[in-house]
C-alpha cells in the first residue's frame, strides 16, 4: 500500500500457507470436510484489470489429506463486477483450487466467495475495484514489464487551443528513490510510444516527458537524475486513443552531462561534473560549450540554482521553451548570471515563474562559461523548495486533467503536447 499522503493505491495480496500432504481418494462428487491455504484476499486493482495474483485455497479431506477433484464455484457479490477463468474449478491432485480474477467496467467493493461442496460456510475474498486514474504498480528500478494499454484503462482528456478533444489512455506505475539516483526509462511497442514522470508532491508535480528517442525511433526514453522520493511513471502513447501491448524497462545511469543528453532533473539534486568539448554547443557564442538541463518548477515557486568551479568562470542560464501547433518551437531567456558576487567565478540565479497557482512550467538551463575556450569541472545545485503551499491542494483539481493521484494534482498535458 502507498504511504497515506500520496494516496495512490497498490495491488496486494495476503496469502496463507500451510504444510500439506497428498493422498486422500477422489472421484465424481468429491467433497471436503476442510480448507486451508486461502491466499489472494484484500486485493485491489483498477476497473479491467486482471488481479495480480489468483485467488486459490486448498480442500482437505475428513483425515486432513488433500481431495482430489472437488468442484469449487466462485460467485461475487454484487453480481457481474468480475469474471472468473474458470468459473468452476476442480481440485488437482494436491487438493489445490485457484481461479484467475478480471475487475468489471465499474468501480465497486466486491466480495468473492468460494462455494466449497461439504463445506457449509463459504470462502470469502474481499476485493477493491477502483477508478484507473487512481492506481499504479510498483515499479522497481532494474526491473522490466510487460503490459497493455487497453480501453480500461486511465482516459485523459485535453481541450486544444482550437477547442478541439485529445484523448490517451495511461497506465500508472510508482517508482520510490531513497537517494539521489541516476534514471533510465525506456517504452517500447509497436505503436508510438510516450512517457510522462509526475514527481514528488512537496516538489514540482511534474518532472518531465519523453516522446520519440530520435526522428526514426518512436520509442520513448526518459533520462533523468533525481531526488530522493516518490515519482509515478505515466505509460501512455504519443497518438490519441492507442491500444496495445507494450514493455516498460528502467535502469541506472551515471550521474553525469555527457555528450548533451536530453537529461532532465528535478530540484534538491547537486551534480557534478564537466564543461567538455563533447558538451552542447553554446548558440549564444559567448562560451564554446556547456551542459543543458530539462526541469519543471511550479508557478510562483522560487527556482534557485547555483554553478560552482574554481576552474572555469561560470555562466548560467535559464530559458522558456514556447511550442505552438502554429509555428516553430523557440525560446526565450527568462534569467541569467555570470558572477553570483562581483569577482568571482560562481553563478548563481532565482527565478519565480507566473501563471496559475500550483502549475508547473517547462524550462531549460544552460551550464556554462562567460568566454572561450573554457572546459572544467563544476558543480552544479538546484536547491529544492522551501514554499511548498501552492501544491498542498486536497479537494479539486488545478489543472484541465480533471483526475488527481490520491490528493496530488495531475499536470497539464498542455505543458509538453503543444496543444
Amino acid at each position: 500500500m502507498r504511504t497515506a499522503s500520496w494516496c495512490v493505491v497498490v495491488a496486494l495480496g495476503t496469502v496463507a500457507t500451510v504444510a500439506i500432504a497428498c493422498g486422500d481418494s477422489s472421484g465424481p462428487g468429491a467433497q471436503a470436510a476442510s480448507v486451508t491455504g486461502v491466499a489472494g484476499d484484500n486485493q485491489v486493482a483498477p476497473t479491467g484489470a486482471q488481479l495480480t495474483f489468483p485467488l486459490s485455497l486448498t480442500v482437505l479431506g475428513s483425515n486432513g489429506q488433500p481431495v482430489q477433484g472437488v468442484s469449487v464455484t466462485w460467485t461475487s457479490n454484487p453480481s457481474g463486477r468480475v469474471t472468473f477463468a474458470p468459473a468452476t474449478t476442480p481440485s488437482d491432485v494436491n487438493g489445490h483450487v485457484t481461479t484467475d480474477v478480471t475487475a468489471g467496467t465499474t468501480p465497486a467493493t466486491v466480495l468473492v466467495q468460494a462455494h466449497v461442496p461439504g463445506v457449509s460456510q463459504t470462502v470469502d475474498f474481499h476485493l477493491s475495484i477502483i477508478d484507473p486514474c487512481t492506481f499504479a504498480s510498483i515499479h522497481t528500478l532494474g526491473s522490466s514489464v510487460t503490459a497493455a494499454l487497453t480501453t480500461h484503462d486511465c482516459k485523459i482528456s485535453q481541450q486544444s487551443s482550437t477547442g478541439r478533444i485529445f484523448s490517451w489512455y495511461y497506465d500508472f506505475y510508482s517508482l520510490t528513490l531513497p537517494t539521489q539516483t541516476g534514471v533510465t526509462l525506456n517504452m517500447t511497442a509497436s505503436f508510438d510510444t510516450y512517457l510522462d514522470i509526475l514527481g514528488d508532491p512537496t516538489q514540482s508535480p511534474y518532472v518531465g516527458f519523453n516522446d520519440d528517442i530520435s526522428s526514426s525511433n518512436l520509442n520513448s526514453r526518459f533520462e533523468a537524475i533525481l531526488a530522493p522520493g516518490e515519482y509515478v511513471i505515466g505509460a501512455n502513447s504519443a497518438d490519441t486513443l492507442i491500444t496495445g501491448s507494450y514493455t516498460l524497462a528502467s535502469v541506472s545511469r551515471a550521474q553525469t552531462i555527457d555528450n548533451c543528453p536530453e537529461l532532465w532533473v528535478t530540484t534538491g539534486v547537486v551534480i557534478n561534473d564537466n564543461i567538455a568539448t563533447t558538451d552542447c554547443p553554446d548558440a549564444s557564442g559567448i562560451g564554446l560549450y556547456g551542459d543543458t538541463l530539462r526541469i519543471y518548477a511550479v508557478n510562483g515557486v522560487p527556482l534557485r540554482i547555483s554553478q560552482r568551479s574554481s576552474v572555469v568562470n561560470s555562466y548560467l542560464r535559464l530559458f522558456q521553451p514556447v511550442f505552438s501547433q502554429t509555428a516553430p518551437p523557440s525560446v526565450t531567456l527568462v534569467a541569467s548570471n555570470d558572477d553570483s558576487t562581483a569577482g568571482n567565478t560562481n553563478a548563481y540565479l532565482t527565478y519565480t515563474p507566473s501563471g496559475a497557482s500550483g502549475s508547473a512550467v517547462y524550462l531549460e538551463i544552460f551550464v556554462g562559461t562567460t568566454g572561450t575556450p573554457q572546459t572544467g569541472a563544476y558543480t552544479l545545485e538546484i536547491f529544492s523548495s522551501t514554499t511548498l503551499s501552492a501544491l498542498r491542494k486536497s479537494n479539486s483539481p488545478v489543472s484541465p486533467w480533471g483526475v488527481w493521484l490520491g490528493n496530488r494534482p495531475v499536470p497539464q498535458l498542455g505543458l509538453r503536447r503543444g496543444l
